[in-house]
Parts: C-alpha cells; sequence; structure tokens
C-alpha cells in the first residue's frame, strides 16, 4: 500500500515539474490535490507515532504492574502468590522429571524486639539486608521469596533433602555473620533458625511447606540458629 503510494505521489510530481503542462488548467487542482495529500499523510505519521508510542508506554506499564504483583515491596523478593505459582510449576516438573526438590522455610530469631527495640523502620532494613543475603547466596534457578513477616520460603529444584539441610546451613551462618543492612548498630545480632523438607510428587506442595514449617518450629524449640530436617513421610 506504502509503495503504491509513493508511485502516486511521484507520478502527480512529474506531471506538474512537467514544462509540457505549464498553464494547463488542471494543474491548480492537481497541486492542491499533492499539497492536501502529504498534509494528510505527515498527520497520520504523526498520529501513527503518538500510537505506537502510546502502545509503548501500556506495555511497560503493565509490565510493571505485573512484576508489582508478583514482588514483595519490602525485600524486592518473590512474594507468596509467586512463591505458590512457582511451586506449582516446579511441582509438575519434578513429576514429569522425577527430580528432586527441597522446600526451606527460614524464620528471623526473635525479630519482634528488633522491632520493639529500634523500630520498625530499623526491622524493615533489617528484613531487607537478609532477604540479599540469602538471594546472593542462591543458584540463578532456586527461588526465594518472603512468605510472610520475618519468613523466607525458599525453593531448591534439584535438591535432595540432605543437600538443602547443607544450603540451609550456609545461609544461616551467612546471616548470623552479616551485619543487617549497615545501619551502624552493631548492637543488632540477628539469626536465623531454617526447617527444611522435601517434595513429595504424591502430595500436594500444602503438604511439604507443612513439613518443613515443623521442621522450622523444631529448630526453634531447640534453641534457635539452627537448620533442621524433616523426618522423610
Amino acid at each position: 500500500m506504502r509503495r503504491e503510494e509513493d508511485e502516486f505521489i511521484a507520478r502527480l510530481r512529474s506531471i506538474l515539474s512537467d514544462p509540457a503542462n505549464v498553464g494547463d488548467p488542471l494543474m491548480i487542482p492537481l497541486t492542491e490535490l499533492l499539497d492536501r495529500h502529504l498534509r494528510q499523510r505527515r498527520l497520520l505519521e504523526r498520529i501513527m507515532r503518538i500510537s505506537d508510542r502510546a502502545q509503548a508506554q501500556l506495555r511497560d506499564v503493565n509490565l510493571t504492574l505485573q512484576a508489582a504483583s508478583l514482588t514483595d515491596p519490602l525485600t524486592g523478593l518473590a512474594n507468596r502468590r509467586h512463591l505458590v505459582e512457582r511451586f506449582r510449576r516446579e511441582a509438575i516438573r519434578a513429576q514429569r522429571t522425577g527430580g528432586p526438590m527441597a522446600v526451606l522455610i527460614a524464620d528471623v530469631d526473635r525479630f519482634k524486639a528488633v522491632n520493639d527495640t529500634w523500630g520498625h523502620e530499623t526491622g524493615d532494613a533489617v528484613l531487607a539486608a537478609i532477604a540479599d543475603v540469602l538471594q546472593s547466596r542462591l543458584r540463578d534457578y532456586d527461588l526465594c521469596g518472603r512468605w510472610g513477616g520475618e519468613e523466607f520460603l525458599i525453593l531448591l529444584p534439584e535438591t535432595t533433602v540432605e543437600g538443602g539441610l547443607v544450603v540451609a546451613e550456609k545461609l544461616r551462618a551467612a546471616v548470623a555473620d552479616c551485619q543487617p543492612g549497615g545501619l551502624m548498630r552493631p548492637e543488632i545480632q540477628v539469626s536465623l533458625s531454617v526447617g527444611v523438607a522435601g517434595y513429595d510428587p504424591a502430595e500436594p506442595i500444602e503438604v511439604s511447606i507443612s513439613r518443613a514449617d515443623g521442621a522450622l518450629y523444631e529448630a526453634k524449640t531447640a534453641g534457635r540458629n539452627r537448620c533442621v530436617a524433616a523426618v522423610a513421610a
């Protein structure tokens, strides 16, 4: 269509520039026709550019909203909804391949005392710093998210319970060694308790989460700042 239009314009210009047509009474309306067509063409091109920019901006807004719906605003990690969706996808893959998967639930020990003593703003900074520590020590295809409050859920595809316990211990040690968020408050010492469970393809994902949560409770009961693996069902 654009090629035919260009050919039409070229023919008009050729006719108008031909000396043999000087004085022809049709030259004036043909000149007006060409000018009007070129103005409309420029207007249409401007409208199309505006439309393209608007569509690109709309796509950016939709992507931003989609990311926001799956991300915890405080830590930047996956939120609970994203964790559940990803867990379901990984569960389907594990059922198909027969590969193992470990589920970790980590909880910041005595976090309420941090909020009560130094305020919620400091508590938020501590959680954000711990999230950074956890995320930086996981593989690209692992998933760490904020499960709620001061709890984090971590999915480790292609990882046995034993392997998950090794990772949990590394995460626990890293958090114990860190100074949360550069808060200039060396008196704030945080630790992590972690429960570890394996995913069983024969069970709903909620069962694996419940077992990891039970193992976390055992870690808390045993004195905190430790990792416990759930006994296989």
